[in-house]
């Protein structure tokens, strides 16, 4: 072979070793970091979209979920976020605008339009909110329409009732039960106490004395002494007469109870609903509806003639109509202050748009290397063999091409991690460099596979074109140097 065709073919392979190096790379990048679906994939292995839970969080207005139109209710905003915004609805709105970017990078859209859908976020919050009401004690939410804990205990008649309770009378029908007859017995005992008063007022000394002394005879005794006697003995006479009327005016007891139940329902209905007007003053009537309801259905679970079925059921529709409409009143909120789609393209800066407009030129040309420099090498190949007019000559020369091609792609993959790692050297945040190194490290495996197969197959062309010129296998029509 003469110098100059020498000196043509050394070119050749240097040029094509330069083109496949570039090759590899540029078809490296848009198998990786320039796939959509390659990025997604990492963000969800490594757990990116909790990550990101914060920065949709901070977007919505959650400490405002308390407020005067809900009351101060026990509504825990990082809860409701929790439960709400979870990663699944995060990667449900940052897979779609992933996609989209990549769209516009390389070049399939015109333009860029990257939003998030807050609408299903809104709902969820709503749901949210109302799970967290229905799940609080009464005493948390009563206490949240401006009731302390002396509001949580009205009286009528003497007799006090616990609003407190209302929750575990409707929790088993034994508390139920129980509770009544605690409260019923309280209203008993101020009525017998009631009929003993009046008794004693109307009875004369000496039919209370005969209650207490044994054969008692009035003409032993003057009307001074007669009164000094009732007076030490008043509480005898008075345990005389309450067992004299247990035992015979039973049926008037029970009469007199019913009738103090019946007004105490109504004295007790009418302070509750004063004391809750006044305390839910300005709140929306989807909540303080329901509140009022859920304070009055515990009022009628002491003195309303209703067994525990009824007072269980009515309880529940109280309290869950109480959830619903604090969520719908938050959601409400939400809609009147956070808009449905909160378009992040024109959030951008001046300065994001050129760096967005310079990457679509970029990843554009690399788009382009990807599929001309392939040709390209395939040409220099046959380009190869045009001058050289030998196979083997072709065949070595196009295997040390990929072989030198390929080699800084084995390379490069394989320093790429240790290299992010040292660069990074704990100066960004734990999770963004866990990002970035397991994103660096599927590049750098399709990477070194996608080399190493480039380099295997040039290791396979120059041990064919050693063969050929050792004449170690026959080629028969082969064209001679």
């Amino acid at each position: 072979m003469s110098l100059g065709r020498t000196l043509v073919v050394v070119l050749l392979v240097v040029l094509l070793a330069a083109d496949l190096a570039a090759a590899n790379g540029a078809v490296a990048a848009d198998r990786t970091v320039l796939d959509a679906g390659f990025v997604t994939h990492t963000l969800a292995k490594e757990g990116a979209y909790a990550q990101v839970e914060p920065l949709v969080v901070d977007s919505l207005p959650l400490d405002q979920l308390n407020g005067s139109q809900t009351a101060a209710l026990p509504i825990d905003p990082q809860t409701v976020a929790a439960s709400a915004l979870d990663a699944a609805y995060v990667r449900s709105q940052v897979d779609p605008n992933v996609r989209r970017t990549f769209a516009y990078l390389h070049g399939r859209t015109d333009t860029l339009d990257l939003a998030v859908n807050l609408s299903p976020a809104k709902v969820a919050i709503g749901d949210a909110v109302a799970a967290q009401v229905a799940n609080a004690s009464v005493a948390e939410l009563l206490g949240g329409f401006g009731a302390n804990a002396s509001d949580l205990t009205v009286s009528a008649d003497g007799v006090s009732l616990d609003l407190r309770t209302v929750a575990a009378m409707a929790n088993d029908k034994a508390t139920f039960t129980s509770q009544r007859q605690a409260f019923r017995s309280r209203v008993r005992e101020r009525v017998v106490t009631a009929l003993v008063d009046q008794a004693f007022q109307q009875a004369s000394d000496d039919q209370l004395l005969a209650l207490v002394i044994d054969n008692y005879d009035p003409n032993n005794y003057t009307d001074a002494q007669k009164a000094q006697l009732v007076q030490d003995h008043r509480t005898d006479i008075r345990a005389a007469l309450r067992n004299r009327i247990e035992t015979q005016e039973g049926d008037q007891i029970t009469s007199r109870v019913d009738s103090q139940l019946a007004s105490m329902r109504t004295d007790i209905r009418a302070n509750v609903s004063t004391a809750l007007d006044q305390s839910l003053n300005g709140v929306d009537p989807a909540v303080a509806d329901p509140a009022k309801r859920l304070a009055l259905v515990g009022v009628d679970g002491y003195v309303a003639d209703i067994g525990y079925d009824q007072y269980h059921a009515e309880f529940t529709a109280a309290k869950d109509a109480l959830a619903t409409g604090v969520g719908t009143v938050v959601q409400s909120r939400l809609d009147s202050q956070v808009p449905n789609r909160l378009d992040l393209t024109d959030q951008l800066g001046p300065s994001a748009r050129d760096q967005l407009r310079t990457g679509r030129q970029v990843v554009g040309l690399v788009d382009l290397l990807s599929m001309v420099l392939p040709v390209v090498g395939l040409a220099l190949v046959g380009l190869l063999y045009v001058v050289t007019r030998s196979i083997e000559t072709t065949a070595l020369g196009g295997g040390l091409g990929l072989v030198v091609g390929g080699l800084p792609g084995v390379v490069g993959a394989t320093s790429l991690g240790g290299l992010l790692r040292s660069a990074m050297g704990g100066s960004v945040p734990a999770a963004v460099e866990r990002l970035v190194t397991s994103l660096a490290g599927q590049v750098a495996h399709a990477v070194l596979v996608q080399s190493g197969l480039v380099v295997a197959l040039g290791v396979v062309l120059v041990a064919a074109g050693l063969a050929l010129r050792l004449e170690l296998v026959e080629l028969s029509g082969s064209a001679a140097e």
